[in-house]
């Protein structure tokens, strides 16, 4: 019997086309959106850096700064949308501090400015299956990637005040015409440097 009707006969490859668009479509739209939460993700990690940058009464301060200031912008912004439990994004506090034993260069170790803040996200919204094509994430993998922003860092003012008494004692080393001007305990002597 020879059926001479081809009414459908495209039905099969127009079904497979269009999960293939409609995959690869949401593929692009969970990519852009991860690109987006990324940006967002960096502005936190410059906001926490930037925290951790001004001078403090001691570094310790300074940390705690950054990481109240990583707190604020994702659960208590309207960005906590973005990283609520379960959700399609995780926005993981690493640390704040000097990395400069982690990312080590040719200039010299004073100048290198890697201080400041690391944050780690993930993406749960790559991770998805497409019907007859198979998986986005085949081994198993989270997405994560590693945010980071480094500014550098003030000295403190426990540092500052430490460094000043240091240079006054060596100050007063040089030559003994400069030991006549010890303060005694009724005078309180400060540095105009903005400490």
């Amino acid at each position: 019997m020879i059926i001479n009707n081809e009414r459908g006969s495209l039905t099969i490859d127009f079904l497979f086309a269009t999960v293939l668009v409609m995959g690869v479509s949401g593929l692009l739209f969970a990519l852009c959106f991860t690109l987006t939460v990324v940006e967002i993700s960096q502005y936190i990690a410059f906001a926490s850096s930037r925290n951790y940058y001004g001078s403090n009464f001691n570094e310790q301060v300074q940390i705690s700064q950054a990481e109240e200031k990583f707190n604020q912008l994702v659960y208590d912004s309207p960005w906590k949308v973005l990283f609520k439990k379960d959700g399609w994004f995780a926005l993981k506090y690493i640390n704040t501090g000097d990395f400069r034993s982690e990312y080590p260069n040719d200039i010299d170790e004073d100048n290198a400015k890697f201080w400041g803040t690391i944050l780690e996200i993930q993406s749960k919204v790559l991770d998805f299956k497409i019907p007859f094509y198979g998986s986005t994430n085949p081994e198993d993998n989270m997405f994560k990637a590693k945010i980071t922003s480094f500014l550098g860092r003030e000295p403190s003012a426990e540092e500052c005040v430490n460094f000043h008494n240091e240079r006054f004692d060596k100050i007063k080393r040089l030559n003994s015409k400069f030991q006549g001007n010890v303060p005694n305990t009724n005078v309180k002597s400060f540095y105009d440097n903005g400490c």
